[in-house]
């Protein structure tokens, strides 16, 4: 059977090969969910939760952590999308959640912490640009010219 051509003929067809690809998946989606439940519980949510509360004990060290465990979750994101693992994992998504939120609360600190300081440091070199040709620049839209020569 072709997928790329669709008729009234072929539809029911498509519909009852997709329904049979769902049913068959699901004991594969729950033992996915185990092992991500194991994963998750065990590994990679407990790392992340002492990434975040590294970063804001010490002011911004586990910060690479927190991002390295976030991206190491981003592995999973598309088995998110199978509603079977989506619904057996609301847990552990919560918890991801809750980490992140923590996470980017202490980024925000950090951030209002900080920037009075930075911009203290930097404020005569801030300065030097403002009013040039260079603050100019900042400000203006990118044009395209619709060919490579110009």
């Amino acid at each position: 059977m072709c997928v790329c051509v669709g008729s009234v003929y072929t539809d029911p067809l498509w519909a009852t090969a997709q329904a049979d690809f769902e049913q068959r998946m699901v004991p594969i989606e729950k033992r996915i969910s185990q092992k991500l439940r194991e994963l998750f519980g065990s590994v990679l949510v407990p790392a992340l939760a002492a990434a975040v509360s590294k970063h804001g004990d010490r002011g911004g060290a586990g910060g690479a952590e927190a991002e390295q465990t976030l991206y190491d979750l981003m592995r999973y994101k598309e088995l998110f999308s199978r509603p079977v693992i989506a619904a057996a994992l609301d847990k552990e998504r919560s918890d991801i959640h809750k980490q992140m939120m923590r996470h980017l609360e202490t980024l925000r600190g950090a951030c209002e912490l900080y920037s009075p300081l930075l911009l203290a440091a930097l404020g005569t070199s801030v300065n030097i640009f403002l009013g040039t040709p260079f603050d100019s620049l900042l400000s203006r839209t990118p044009t395209h010219r619709g060919s490579l020569g110009g």
